[in-house]
């Protein structure tokens, strides 16, 4: 199925079209963010800039606990400071926007599990999933505890994609697989990446070990009956997938 959603270029978070109720997504603008949030650094090269300490004085909002400051400080540079920061964004939005006492963003804790897949520590039976992208970062949470959900997106870039495509994809794969259909080479990936997540597998997974054909999943050369797929085009700049489907 393929939908098309407008991304409204001024807005920082604003949601994404689902075919499921239980399943709520949305996406956030990384440049719009760091213009609203972080208006004290120079957001305009924050692609560039290695790490600053962040703290209170420097969040225009306060939305993160002191254990995910002080996670969100070890990292290298600027730019992964502020894709991991809009990722519990969208999910701390998301629940505060469904939870009936509407919750402070900072007493919503995302943890990880022990492959790296997180969790809402306040709400453990309800699956979640992140990803970004360049531009943006999405969140998504299933209000449903016997639904679990992995989602990803990517930016769709024209490029020699041959490398690549040796090492994310199987022979079989690549030979339905075009090699100038770049919209259906990285939407194919999401559904990889998504599924990795569903499984809450993520990066200790090899994607060779997923297949996606004719609109299907195989997973060790078994075809998955189980499981829905959502793919959509975003501004027809990035791909982007929903895994979903019942524990």
């Amino acid at each position: 199925m393929q939908i098309k959603d407008k991304i409204n270029q001024e807005s920082v978070f604003y949601p994404l079209a689902s075919t499921h109720p239980d399943i709520q997504i949305c996406c956030v603008s990384i440049p719009v963010f760091a213009r609203e949030y972080l208006d004290k650094i120079a957001w305009q090269n924050y692609n560039s800039l290695k790490n600053i300490t962040i703290d209170e004085t420097i969040l225009k909002q306060s939305f993160l606990s002191s254990e995910e400051i002080e996670v969100l400080n070890g990292f290298k540079t600027i730019k992964k400071q502020i894709e991991w920061m809009c990722g519990r964004f969208a999910i701390k939005t998301l629940v505060s926007s469904w939870h009936s006492s509407c919750m402070d963003y900072q007493d919503i804790a995302i943890a990880y599990e022990e492959q790296g897949a997180p969790f809402l520590k306040n709400f453990p039976g309800l699956s979640i999933s992140i990803s970004h992208s360049h531009d943006y970062a999405v969140g998504g949470i299933s209000l449903n505890k016997d639904i679990e959900i992995g989602l990803d997106i990517e930016k769709i870039q024209r490029k020699d994609l041959n490398c690549f495509m040796t090492v994310a994809f199987t022979q079989k794969e690549r030979l339905h697989l075009p090699g100038d259909s770049y919209s259906k080479i990285y939407k194919n990936w999401t559904i990889k990446e998504a599924y990795l997540k569903y499984i809450k597998k993520g990066f200790n997974e090899s994607l060779k070990k997923i297949e996606i054909l004719d609109e299907k999943i195989f997973y060790d050369n078994t075809l998955l009956t189980d499981v829905k797929i959502v793919s959509k085009n975003i501004d027809e700049a990035y791909a982007f997938t929903l895994v979903y489907g019942k524990r």
